[in-house]
């Protein structure tokens, strides 16, 4: 289990990643009037002790990196495949830098990517701080340029990643859409092949949705990649107080984006 702490205006957050049934016993119990739990990716259904503002089945696609590295190339489709291929051709032109002096190119690609797509809140640096000590944080360049932006919630004890954000500069002028799209699919199998060499053993896609032709999309590229669709389970907890800023956050955010 892995849990981010955060604060958000006058409220406490816990962000508790992939928790077995143990470690979650009495969740919720002794909750503060300004504290919300969110527990992501739990792999059974549990009964919580405390006020669950909501639950929700989190379908998402794992890669078991156990297996072979010419077993998990023939899981890509062949689309994927191809665009692997191509960019190992310009491999002496594409760099890819993990957590050392990325900060600022990934807060730029991020930001950049769901200030267009307005399907997420921007990043701010506060909150990649708070990310960094349980998340690996990737950028790839082509040429210099950063391109392509993963992070990755990292759980040894687990031997698990899960992609939490993700971001590409595809929707800007500087490279063709094509062609980023093609580094995207290589950092990922590029991801795959560093994590099963450090003794990660399932790479965890980050949940597959179709209940809109946007998810549906994303679902199919993550599915790209090989894995097997598993179901999960994600939990809010909160008292009154915070489900109340839940309802006001997502209210301000529709009416934002809706603008």
């Amino acid at each position: 289990m892995v849990t981010v702490e955060s604060k958000r205006g006058p409220f406490r957050v816990s962000d508790v990643y992939y928790p077995e049934a143990c470690e979650i016993h009495g969740l919720g119990r002794s909750l503060a009037v300004n504290q919300i739990i969110y527990v992501r990716q739990a792999q059974q259904f549990f009964e919580t002790e405390g006020p669950v503002v909501h639950h929700r089945v989190f379908r998402t696609s794992l890669v078991d990196l156990t297996r072979g590295r010419d077993e998990l190339f023939e899981d890509l489709n062949s689309t994927t495949r191809n665009l692997v291929r191509r960019i190992e051709r310009v491999r002496d032109q594409v760099e890819v830098r993990r957590n050392n002096g990325v900060d600022s190119d990934f807060l730029a690609i991020y930001n950049a990517f769901v200030g267009i797509k307005r399907h997420s809140e921007r990043l701010s640096p506060r909150r990649l701080q708070e990310l960094k000590p349980f998340a690996d944080i990737f950028v790839s360049y082509y040429e210099g340029r950063p391109l392509c932006a993963h992070a990755y919630v990292r759980d040894e004890k687990l031997k698990r990643v899960g992609l939490i954000l993700a971001a590409s500069t595809r929707l800007s002028a500087a490279d063709t859409p094509v062609f980023v799209g093609a580094v995207n699919r290589w950092l990922h199998w590029y991801e795959m092949q560093l994590y099963k060499s450090e003794g990660i053993e399932t790479y965890d896609l980050g949940g597959i949705g179709t209940s809109t032709p946007q998810k549906e999309a994303i679902a199919r590229f993550k599915l790209s990649l090989g894995g097997q669709q598993v179901v999960e389970h994600n939990y809010m907890i909160a008292n009154p107080l915070g489900r109340l800023a839940i309802a006001f956050f997502y209210a301000l955010r529709r009416l934002r984006f809706s603008a």
